[in-house]
């Protein structure tokens, strides 16, 4: 399995207006299922964010209930157990 991360981006929508993309994917190089998805952490120092997992294919979504701060470091911890190959 891979372990590239998508991280948030900023896209455009017109002209000085930006919209910050905050879902945090995993690509992995095969399909994937959610064994233990409850297990993952996504983590702001000791604040602990609420988000929903999708799984698409080969790909683990975490959309977060709230926007992501800017200039913010957030912590995911993706366990073992929390996704095998399907």
């Amino acid at each position: 399995m891979s372990d590239r991360l998508w991280l948030p981006q900023l896209r455009r929508l017109v002209k000085g207006i930006y919209l910050l993309i905050t879902d945090i994917v995993v690509n992995f190089n095969e399909d994937i299922m959610g064994d233990q998805i409850t297990q993952i952490s996504i983590t702001k120092g000791e604040i602990s964010v609420e988000y929903t997992p999708v799984i698409e294919s080969n790909a683990l979504r975490l959309i977060p209930a709230e926007n992501l701060a800017y200039d913010s470091t957030y912590t995911v911890l993706l366990p073992k157990v929390a996704v095998k190959e399907r």
